[in-house]
C-alpha cells in the first residue's frame, strides 16, 4: 500500500490552478481522506508558470514529495517541466484543446506505463454552458475520476465555494460532471483512492487552513486592535485575510505606505495600550530596525512576523527560505533582549502567535516570529485549533485604582527581573519621558557614565528572566536513539513524516525542534548533542545559520549537517535519504 497518493495540478496564471487544489483539498476531506497542499508560483504580475501539488492519505502529515501519480497538465510547459516527476504506473492528463503531446515524450511516458488521458476541456467546458476560465472545473471532474470517488462529494464542495453566486453553481457542476464521465471507469478500477487508503469520517470536521490564515487566527485571538502592514510576500495574503476578517472582531486593519510606518504604528499603538502588530519579509523588516531599536530602548513592547524567503536583495520572493534567523537575533543598533520563535506547523502558527503578544507584554519587549513561503502559503488539513491553551498576558500594568497614591512610581524602575510596572499614557499616576535617549529611571535623559550602564544591566536583566521561563526544545522520536538531529521552523513536520517513514524500517531518531530561539537553552541543547553518537542540524539556508548559533552558545560544532537554499523546501525522499544516511556513521 502506498503511503501516499500525489497529484500535481499545473498551467500558466490565471488559470485557476489554487481554485482548483483548493476545491481538491476540501472535497478530499470530506471524503474521509487527508491531503496537504503545496503551491509555487514566479514573481510576476501576470503569466508564469503555477503549480498546486497535492498529497493524499488516510493519516495526518505535512509534507511534499518529488514523485507523482497524476500530473494534471493545462499547457505544454507543464508537461515539459514535470513528466519526470511522474513515478510508473501514474497517469497524464492534458488539454488536447490547449496542445499536442509531443510524440517523443508519449513514446517516453508509455515505457513507463503512464496512461496518457487527453481532454479537450474547452469544448467540454462550453458544451457545458460555461466559459474557458471553467476549463480548471472540467479538469477536477477528470481527476476526481481517476480518484475513484463519489462525485456528489466534489460537486457538493463546488456549490459552498460558489455559494456567493448562486447562478454559477449549476453551470460550474455540469462542468465538473463533464470532466468526470470524459474519464473510462475501467481505467481507474484498481487505483480508486477508497481501495488504496482507508476513510476516516473525522477528517470531515477538520479545517482546511493555510499557515497564513492560521496565523491571522491567532492574531484575533490574541485580541490584537492595530495591524498595520506593508504588503510583501510570503506574508500578504495575512493582511488581505485580517482585512477582511479582523474588522468584525473591532480590529483597524492599515495597509502602511511603507515598512517604517508599519513598524513604527506598532510601537506607538502598544505605548498607548494597544496590541499591535506587523508582517513582512526580510527586505521590508530591514526597514524596521530602527523602530526595532526603539521598542529595547522604550521598554515598550513589538510584535513582528518575518516570512522568510530567499534573499539577498528581492532574491527569489514567491519562494522560500530559512536565511534570516541571524536577522532576527541580531537585527537593531546596539544591545537589548529580544525574545525570537518560529512556529513549526499549523497548530504553533494559531498558538505562538498569540503567545508572542503575552511575552511582549509581560517582558516589555521585542517579540519577532519567523515564519516562510513554505508554512505560511500551504494548505493543511487540521483539527479545529484549540482556544483553551490562548490565554491573554498583559503583563504588569498599573491602573489608577491599584496605584499606592503615597508612592512615587518610576518607569523605569530597577528590578531584579529587569521588568518594570508600567502604566498607560493619561493615567494620573506619575509622569515619565519617553525617548529614544539612554535616561534615568524618570525617563529623562542622561549622559551619566553610571547611570547609563547601571539602566542598560537593568534591560538585560530581562534575558535571563526570559531564558529561564520559556519552554526547552521538544524532542520528538526515540529520545534514546545513537543518531540526534536538531532543526527549527517548517522543517519539523518534513522531519517528523521522515522519521515516522524510517520507524518501520528499524531507524530510530530523536529529533529535537527549537521554537524559542533566542535567548538560545544553551544547557539542555548542549546535554542533547553530548548524549548522541551522531548529531545534525537540517536548515534551509547555506550558512547553517541555527548550527552556527549552537556552537557560539555551546562551543559545540556540529559536522553533519543538511542545508537547501534554492527556495525549494525539503522533500521528504531528500530527509528519509539522509538520514539513511547517518545511519552508515554509526556502522
Amino acid at each position: 500500500m502506498p503511503r501516499r497518493f500525489v497529484i500535481k495540478v499545473t498551467g500558466a496564471a490565471g488559470q485557476g490552478i489554487k481554485t482548483s487544489g483548493l476545491i481538491l483539498a476540501k472535497s478530499l476531506k470530506e471524503a474521509g481522506l487527508f491531503s496537504f497542499g503545496y503551491t509555487e508560483y514566479p514573481s510576476l504580475i501576470r503569466g508564469g508558470h503555477n503549480v498546486f501539488q497535492i498529497e493524499i492519505s488516510d493519516k495526518p502529515f505535512a509534507s511534499v514529495s518529488l514523485q507523482l501519480d497524476v500530473l494534471m497538465a493545462l499547457n505544454e510547459e507543464s508537461v515539459r517541466l514535470h513528466q519526470q516527476e511522474l513515478g510508473k504506473d501514474g497517469y497524464l492528463l492534458f488539454d488536447q484543446g490547449a496542445f499536442n503531446l509531443n510524440e517523443e515524450v508519449k513514446n517516453a511516458l508509455q515505457t513507463r506505463n503512464i496512461q496518457i488521458i487527453a481532454l479537450n476541456l474547452l469544448d467540454m467546458a462550453r458544451q457545458s454552458g460555461g466559459s474557458a476560465i471553467m476549463k480548471n472545473i472540467v479538469s477536477l471532474g477528470a481527476i476526481w475520476k481517476v480518484f475513484g470517488l463519489d462525485l456528489a462529494v466534489l460537486t457538493k464542495v463546488i456549490s459552498e465555494i460558489f455559494q456567493k453566486n448562486t447562478e454559477a453553481i449549476p453551470v460550474n457542476i455540469k462542468c465538473a460532471e463533464a470532466g468526470f464521465q470524459a474519464i473510462e471507469t475501467n481505467s481507474t478500477d484498481t487505483n480508486s483512492l477508497n481501495k488504496i487508503f482507508k476513510n476516516n469520517p473525522e477528517f470531515a470536521d477538520y479545517l482546511i487552513i493555510g499557515g497564513n490564515e492560521a496565523q491571522g487566527l491567532g492574531v484575533i485571538a490574541a485580541g490584537v486592535r492595530l495591524y498595520s502592514s506593508y504588503p510583501m510576500t510570503p506574508t500578504s495574503s495575512l493582511l488581505t485575510y485580517l482585512a477582511k476578517e479582523g474588522t468584525k472582531y473591532g480590529m483597524i486593519v492599515k495597509q502602511a505606505e511603507d515598512e517604517i510606518t508599519a513598524a513604527n504604528m506598532v510601537v506607538g499603538a502598544y505605548f498607548n495600550g494597544t496590541r499591535a502588530m506587523c508582517a513582512t519579509s526580510g527586505g521590508g523588516f530591514d526597514l524596521m530596525t530602527e523602530t526595532l531599536s526603539l521598542s529595547g530602548m522604550l521598554e515598550t513592547p513589538f510584535v513582528a512576523i518575518i516570512g522568510q524567503r530567499p534573499g539577498p536583495a528581492t532574491g527569489l520572493p514567491t519562494w522560500t527560505a530559512q536565511g534570516d534567523l541571524n536577522l532576527a537575533v541580531y537585527a537593531g543598533h546596539g544591545e537589548f533582549p529580544r525574545i525570537v520563535m518560529a512556529p513549526g506547523d499549523i497548530q504553533e502558527a494559531f498558538q505562538l502567535t498569540a503567545e508572542a503578544h503575552n511575552l511582549a507584554e509581560k517582558y516589555q519587549l521585542p517579540v519577532l516570529m519567523l515564519t516562510d513561503k513554505f508554512l505560511g502559503e500551504s494548505m493543511y488539513t487540521t483539527p479545529v485549533f484549540d482556544q483553551e491553551h490562548v490565554s491573554l498576558n498583559r503583563g504588569e500594568i498599573i491602573s489608577e485604582e491599584n496605584a499606592d497614591k503615597s508612592k512615587t512610581y518610576l518607569r523605569y524602575q530597577q528590578t531584579e527581573s529587569g521588568v518594570s510596572p508600567r502604566w498607560l499614557p493619561g493615567s494620573k499616576i506619575s509622569t515619565f519621558a519617553a525617548n529614544s535617549d539612554e535616561h534615568t529611571g524618570k525617563g529623562y535623559t542622561t549622559e551619566d557614565a553610571q547611570e547609563a550602564a547601571a539602566m542598560q544591566e537593568k534591560r538585560m536583566l530581562k534575558e535571563t528572566a526570559v531564558k529561564q521561563n520559556l519552554p526547552d526544545p521538544t524532542v520528538y522520536g526515540d529520545t534514546g536513539a545513537e543518531i540526534g538531529v536538531i532543526s527549527w521552523g517548517s522543517n519539523k513536520t518534513v522531519i517528523l513524516d521522515a522519521i515516522a517513514d524510517l520507524e518501520s524500517q528499524g531507524l530510530k531518531i530523536a529529533f529535537m525542534q527549537i521554537t524559542y530561539i533566542w535567548p538560545l537553552k544553551e544547557i539542555v541543547i548542549s546535554d542533547f548533542i553530548k548524549s548522541k553518537n551522531i548529531i545534525a542540524t537540517i536548515e534551509c539556508n547555506y550558512r547553517g545559520q541555527l548550527r552556527t548559533l549552537i556552537k557560539q552558545s555551546t562551543g559545540l560544532d556540529i559536522k553533519d549537517k543538511l542545508q537547501k537554499y534554492n527556495g525549494r523546501p525539503f522533500y521528504i525522499e531528500e530527509v528519509v535519504n539522509y538520514l539513511k544516511s547517518l545511519q552508515v556513521k554509526t556502522i
